[in-house]
């Protein structure tokens, strides 16, 4: 049978398990629910439709940025539905909407978990966001990780360079990133129901600020039988 792909929702609940550090976010299932349900949140938010049929959410227009207020949320419910039919997904096709925190920062990073029949868990680092489909600017380890591999591993992307204030540029919190990447790599020990883990893109703050997933996929492996 085929494994199971989490969407954002699960796979964030699955991730704050283990202690990685995520934007904060609320899932709402229903437009009454909306200004209630993220009262808690604070402005900018982002909104994410959540759906099986949106696998890319922004390639139709599943993502928005920058809420600044309830009428604005309000007024993205409603586009977000629109835009999902007219894509052809139907309302009963959508779970609900992810409403996130809107942070900054000053990078992005990939961080990746694949599980080899050879080599066990696979940690990757890469430029984030769409660079790293672009670039191919990759690094690999075996996990566990200790803090000389992850420097290793830092040093070979070439993307890193501009989060260590390159040319004046305002530095990143590459402590932060460490930690984060340090606990990727043990919760890859310590839970072993996945298959593959994607935080991408990891927003990376200036110093002292933290480094944070903004996005994440979880794929559940299905034992045989």
């Amino acid at each position: 049978m085929p494994d199971i792909v989490l969407s954002e929702v699960e796979s964030r609940r699955y991730l704050e398990k283990s202690g990685i550090s995520m934007n904060r976010f609320v899932f709402v299932p229903g437009r009454d629910e909306l200004i209630e349900l993220t009262r808690t949140l604070r402005f900018p938010l982002v909104m994410k439709l959540i759906s099986p049929k949106a696998v890319h959410k922004s390639d139709i227009g599943g993502v928005l940025l920058d809420i600044a207020n309830e009428n604005e949320l309000l007024t993205g419910w409603d586009t977000l539905f629109a835009n999902a039919a007219a894509h052809g997904i139907r309302p009963e096709d959508i779970e609900g909407i992810n409403v996130q925190e809107q942070i900054r920062g000053v990078g992005e990073i990939l961080i990746g978990l694949k599980r080899d029949a050879t080599f066990g868990p696979v940690l990757v680092l890469g430029s984030g966001g769409i660079l790293v489909e672009l670039l191919k600017d990759v690094a690999l380890g075996i996990c566990p990780l200790n803090d000389n591999d992850i420097d290793r591993m830092l040093r070979k992307i070439k993307g890193s360079r501009l989060l260590e204030g390159y040319r004046g540029k305002t530095k990143g919190d590459m402590d932060a990133l460490r930690v984060l990447i340090k606990t990727v790599s043990d919760m890859a020990m310590d839970m072993d129901d996945w298959q593959e883990i994607d935080l991408n893109p990891v927003l990376v703050g200036p110093e002292g600020q933290g480094a944070f997933a903004v996005d994440a996929r979880v794929v559940i492996r299905r034992e045989n039988g």
